[in-house]
């Protein structure tokens, strides 16, 4: 997956990046930025929840520079990390309320 950027939107768009970000918050109440890694976060957590795929795979696939990364911002936009998703889902009664 490419990586997707606010000034390729913009260009795309035919608009300038200022005016994007301003519009795109205001309309959204967020950054692009943090759309763009809150939808590819949601795909993170399909890929995960197929065990199909190792993380590293998952991070690359979805255009995360490294797995260190990926997992940081999985971390920040979910609360947990992706270890930590994927084991709710394989064992969803251990430790989380049961």
């Amino acid at each position: 997956m490419e990586k997707l950027t606010l000034a390729d939107v913009a260009e795309a768009l035919n608009i300038s990046s200022g005016h994007l970000s301003n519009t795109f918050k205001k309309l959204t109440g967020t950054t692009l930025s943090d759309y763009i890694a809150q939808v590819k976060i949601q795909h993170a957590m399909e890929l995960i929840d197929t065990h199909q795929y190792l993380m590293y795979e998952i991070s690359d696939k979805l255009g995360f520079d490294n797995p260190y990364y990926f997992s940081k911002v999985f971390k920040k936009v979910t609360g947990i990390s992706p270890r930590e998703h994927e084991n709710r889902i394989t064992y969803p009664f251990t430790d989380e309320g049961s």
